[in-house]
């Protein structure tokens, strides 16, 4: 079926007549958002409203092929941008945008990549408004859509650069260039990973917590959660290390632990135990100091896991004798 040509200068006034409606709906937009986003804990750097122009509106139609309902299938005439500080906050903010629209459709765009693929970009989601929250002077706007995009301020910076640089068609570059980029890309998604550990460890580290009265042992295990157990398993020891924790978690993955269950019960088997062998052989050979909870836990396994020949890995000194204490 041959397409029919799209009268451009009709376009172009149809657009013109609408563009006030998506202004609008624009501030709308932003208000919500600002409003809804200053009641919760998140670190919102910029929430950024935005018109698409009409000649990106018009060349989207020629690529997409559209010959109808084109303010209908084009979702994001009107748009907004929220950056914030935090990976952890993503969520968050998707749950508030869920509560405060309609929402039409989302696409989490960092987990929708393939393993094969770079760039490092945002969640989006295609809202209306709410008929119930809207005024009534606003009411014209309810059929009109809005992209929403979420990003940190890492993926705002990926996002930028890579846009300037013009290089969203992968198959256009060179290999090298290509590995350079899945290579920035990925530290980009770890530093947001890192940032979020650092930000938790410095709101838990000033003040020694009480043990928590129950913890959902089934759980997988990451560093978050790990950190959450040791604190309730060992709320009397320090916090130690940051980066002890990281290679803690590293080697109970290697040695197939997957819940907080496998660690505790090895925890709970050894930790009578502990107390001997830290009297006998205590942190640094200083008499009567205590090990911090990486330590403790490492000690604990070391002694309690004799299936597992990684545990000897972890250095437990005259560890037959310990192991003889298990009964």
């Amino acid at each position: 079926m041959t397409a029919i040509p799209i009268d451009k200068i009709q376009l172009g006034k149809d657009f013109e007549n609408k563009k006030l409606s998506y202004k609008r709906l624009n501030q709308q937009v932003k208000e919500i958002i600002e409003k809804r986003l200053n009641k919760e804990p998140v670190d919102i750097l910029v929430v950024c409203p935005r018109l698409k122009k009409f000649d990106r509106f018009y060349k989207k139609i020629l690529e997409k092929n559209y010959q109808t309902d084109f303010f209908e299938k084009i979702e994001d005439v009107s748009g907004a941008r929220i950056v914030c500080k935090y990976y952890s906050e993503l969520d968050l903010i998707g749950k508030c945008i869920a509560e405060e629209f309609n929402v039409v459709r989302e696409e989490k765009k960092i987990t929708a990549l393939e393993i094969n693929e770079f760039g490092y970009l945002s969640d989006h989601y295609i809202v209306k408004l709410r008929n119930e929250t809207t005024k009534d002077t606003e009411k014209d706007l309810l059929s009109l859509k809005c992209e929403i995009q979420v990003r940190t301020l890492l993926m705002h910076s990926w996002a930028t650069v890579s846009h300037d640089l013009d290089y969203k068609k992968e198959e256009t570059l060179p290999e090298d260039i290509k590995k350079e980029m899945y290579a920035i890309s990925g530290l980009l998604y770890i530093a947001d990973q890192r940032f979020d550990f650092f930000k938790q460890i410095s709101l838990s580290k000033p003040q020694e917590k009480a043990p928590k009265p129950s913890i959902n042992l089934q759980q997988n295990i990451t560093i978050e959660k790990l950190i959450e157990h040791l604190e309730w398993k060992f709320p009397e020891r320090s916090f130690g290390k940051i980066p002890d924790y990281d290679i803690f978690f590293k080697e109970l993955c290697e040695m197939n632990y997957s819940t907080l269950e496998d660690v505790d019960k090895m925890i709970s088997k050894a930790n009578p135990i502990l107390l001997e062998y830290e009297k006998k052989y205590p942190p640094n050979s200083i008499s009567k100091s205590t090990y911090d909870r990486v330590g403790s836990a490492r000690i604990c396994i070391g002694i309690a896991d004799t299936v597992n020949k990684k545990s000897e890995n972890f250095h437990v000194i005259d560890l037959t004798t310990y192991r003889d204490m298990l009964g």
